[in-house]
């Protein structure tokens, strides 16, 4: 073997592991970025369960206040509905009159 054919050798091994180690290292950077992707993806699913049950937590807030506010204008409907008949019956008594001063 002459010396230019070991020099023809040896750059093509060096080649030959440089290409590997390239290789691997796309491999490695290629599960990286899945494994970012998916803790990315789990990051918005989460952060969009949040929001959904955040607006279902306000949800049953406000339909709990508007429950106390509905039972609370058909007590004063039913004893202003009340008042009212009783001020009807009151009115529709027989009054006094002077004379039987």
């Amino acid at each position: 073997m002459t010396l230019l054919e070991i020099a023809q050798l040896i750059t093509s091994i060096a080649t030959l592991l440089l290409a590997f180690t390239l290789l691997l290292q796309l491999r490695t950077n290629h599960k990286d970025s899945d494994i970012e992707l998916t803790y990315r993806s789990l990051e918005l699913g989460f952060n969009r369960i949040d929001k959904v049950a955040e607006y279902f937590e306000r949800q049953q807030i406000n339909d709990y206040f508007k429950n106390i506010f509905s039972e609370y204008v058909n007590l004063l409907v039913t004893g202003a509905k009340a008042i009212t008949s009783e001020a009807i019956k009151f009115s529709s008594m027989p009054r006094p009159t002077s004379k039987g001063l």
